[in-house]
This record gives C-alpha cells, sequence and structure tokens, in this order.
C-alpha cells in the first residue's frame, strides 16, 4: 500500500491549474490488514510532509536501492516504520499487556508504528456527530 502511495505522490495531476500530487485528487484512502496501519499513519500522522512520509525523492527502480540510498531515506519515512526491527517493540509491550491485561496486537501497533508519528493511543482519531 505505502508503495501504491508513494508512486501516485511521485505523478502529478493539474489541479486548479497547478500541477499537484495526484494523490491529493484522492477523495479516499482505505486498506486492509497491514495497509489499513498505511492509511491510518497517512491520515492522522502530524510530524511531516507527505513527501518525506512516502520518500517520494528515493528511487522507483529497484536495481538503484543500494546500502547507500537506504541510508538516505528521511527519517520520519514510513519505510522505516515498516523496516524497523520488531524484537524492542515486542519486549515493550508484552508487560505493558501483561500489566493492563489489554490485547497485545494494538500495544505492538502503537509502540512500533502509530508512536513515532504522533499518533497517541487511547484517543478519538477523530470526533463522531451522531445526527
Amino acid at each position: 500500500m505505502a508503495g501504491f502511495m508513494r508512486g501516485f505522490q511521485q505523478q502529478t495531476v493539474e489541479m486548479n491549474g497547478e500541477d499537484r500530487p495526484a494523490l491529493e485528487a484522492a477523495d479516499y484512502i482505505a486498506g486492509s490488514s497491514a495497509g489499513s496501519i498505511v492509511a491510518t499513519i497517512y491520515h492522522y500522522q502530524n510530524s511531516t510532509t507527505t513527501d518525506e512520509l512516502l520518500d517520494a525523492a528515493g528511487p522507483n527502480d529497484p536495481s538503484q536501492i543500494t546500502n547507500e540510498v537506504l541510508d538516505t531515506v528521511p527519517e520520519n519515512s514510513i519505510f522505516l516504520a515498516f523496516g524497523a526491527p520488531i524484537s524492542l517493540s515486542i519486549q515493550s509491550a508484552i508487560p505493558v499487556a501483561l500489566a493492563t491485561g489489554k490485547p497485545f496486537w494494538p500495544i505492538l501497533v502503537q509502540n512500533l508504528f502509530l508512536q513515532r508519528f504522533g499518533i497517541e493511543a487511547g484517543k478519538p482519531l477523530s470526533s463522531a456527530k451522531i445526527r
């Protein structure tokens, strides 16, 4: 999902007489499984720009990806979050789950993916208006 979103961020379309990233033309973005984590980060992160989040300046050709190129991926890129070692996040999530009785998986997702983008645990992502 992040790769597709990155491709749309790199392509441009004309909107109101101005070239803009094609991703901005999308009215809705949704995902399933790990894609739902990507969509959540995209919609609710408040720590970086979309270009940095999706590493829009990075290469598209897999043959151009080298260790040197990987060292230049922006710190706030979603790709670093999904490439991060999981063992430390597991080690920190287990005691919280045991101490609070809360499910392990949401704690792990929060520690590994959401927290680094300023998405707080236990807070609504938006307000719901009931008609």
